[in-house]
């Protein structure tokens, strides 16, 4: 078995192995310890059960009615939060010019995959 392909790593979350591989096709974040199913599992979630990877809830007068990620109006988000680096990749963006919706992690695998692939380092 290669050195890269050794599980290495745990999800603190899920329970599964991961390898150095698997963090630089980012289906694991070595620095939260997490990976990355359980946290596109934990945006699809609810905003009461976690606030990541969504926006700010607001209802018809603008107010706040449910935290996502807000850093410069949210203290806990922006100092205490253990996954504030990793938050705003999951975020749900649309393309100006396509009018698509996309990820910044999406992207970012999929860079990574085809990279792999192509055996470049």
């Amino acid at each position: 078995m290669k050195k890269d392909e050794q599980k290495s790593y745990r999800c603190v979350v899920c329970g599964e192995k991961f390898s150095d591989r698997d963090v630089r096709l980012y289906n694991f974040f070595r620095v939260q310890k997490t990976c990355c199913a359980c946290y596109t599992s934990g945006k699809a979630k609810d905003h009461r059960d976690w606030c990541f990877g969504k926006l700010n809830r607001l209802n018809e007068e603008g107010r706040i009615v449910r935290w996502g990620y807000d850093p410069v109006e949210h203290s806990e988000c922006r100092e205490e939060c253990p996954d504030r680096s990793i938050c705003p990749l999951f975020l749900t963006r649309v393309d100006k010019k396509t009018g698509k919706r996309y990820t910044k992690i999406g992207r970012a695998r999929k860079r990574a995959r085809d990279r792999d692939s192509s055996g470049a380092d």
